[in-house]
This record gives C-alpha cells, sequence and structure tokens, in this order.
C-alpha cells in the first residue's frame, strides 16, 4: 500500500519505520528517508495512516539481525504476491496522481523527483486519456468561441463554399 498509495521506492520501504509515522494538522504523515539522502513528508490517506500507526514498534519490514531487510526482500516479496515489481506501483502512483490532479509539480514533489523530466517518464497516456482531451477540447471550445470562426478558415484553404456548408452544418448538428 505505501508504494501504491504514496509512491515509496523499495529502498524507502524497507528503511520504513515506526518513528517515521508523524502527526500533522489533518492526519497522518511519514517522513521517507529517500534518494541522495534526502527526506520528504508524505501524507497518507486516513486508512494507511491507521494501519502504520497500528505496526509495533519499529522498522516495518524487519530483519532477523535488528534492522530493515534489504531492498531486494521487498522486490520478490511485491512481484511474489502482486506479479508485478515494485517500480510498477510507483509509476502507477504517479500516473494516477497526475490524472486525478492535473498538476505535475504535486506529482514531481510526492515521490521525491528531482526534475519534472523524470516525473514525465513516470506518468503514462493512454488512447482513452487521449480521446478525453479530444473531448475536453471541444467542450471548452463549445463555451469559449470567442474570434473562432469555422467558415474563415474552410475559405483560408480555398474549400469550395458547398462543401464548406455541407461540413458546417455537420459542425452545427454535432453541437
Amino acid at each position: 500500500m505505501l508504494m501504491d498509495e504514496a509512491g515509496l521506492r523499495r529502498t524507502e520501504l524497507a528503511r520504513a519505520h515506526t518513528r517515521d509515522v508523524i502527526d500533522d494538522l489533518t492526519g497522518k504523515s511519514i517522513v521517507v528517508h529517500g534518494k541522495g539522502g534526502k527526506d520528504r513528508v508524505i501524507p497518507l490517506s486516513d486508512q494507511l495512516g491507521w494501519i502504520v500507526s497500528s505496526l509495533p514498534e519499529g522498522y516495518f519490514f524487519p530483519s532477523g539481525h535488528e534492522g530493515h531487510v534489504h531492498p531486494d526482500t521487498i522486490y520478490r516479496i511485491v512481484k511474489n504476491a502482486t506479479g508485478w515489481p515494485p517500480h510498477a506501483f510507483r509509476r502507477k502512483f504517479a500516473t494516477d496522481l497526475w490524472r486525478a490532479t492535473g498538476d505535475t509539480m504535486k506529482v514531481k514533489e510526492m515521490p521525491g523527483h528531482e526534475s519534472l523530466q523524470t516525473t514525465q517518464n513516470y506518468i503514462f497516456t493512454t488512447m482513452d486519456d487521449l480521446r478525453d482531451a479530444v473531448d475536453e477540447l471541444r467542450a471548452y471550445r463549445r463555451t469559449n468561441t470567442q474570434g473562432f470562426r469555422p467558415e474563415k478558415i474552410l475559405e483560408a484553404y480555398n474549400v469550395p463554399p458547398a462543401i464548406a456548408k455541407l461540413l458546417l452544418d455537420g459542425l452545427r448538428n454535432q453541437e
């Protein structure tokens, strides 16, 4: 859940400890000890906050040697349990967060990316996303038609008047 809902890397999950769970003004958050020694604070859903607060004191994934498990162990646990490598959940997290918010800066900050370029590599666009974009563009243009004159565009491309009329009538019938 921490990979799927908070975008943690397997190394970050291996290091997660109950002392990293903190109370903020609206719920629970986790201090994530990230790549390059950089910490970040990630808000948790109420459900996930309750789950991690209910864990016994110590590492979320303790080893038998008074420490945490190796990140490769996290990889095996996640892969065996889900059939997916851990990084797939991180990418899914970034894509879902972007779809939910439309804000690439939030997506950049939550997984702890250094650059927007990295974040862009995590966000997957499907044909459904592109179809939605076209529908949103059409809806936008229906309500914001200042200066838009399709007949002038057709005229500029030397479309014969009879064909232009058919096209314009078709456009009006779709609205």
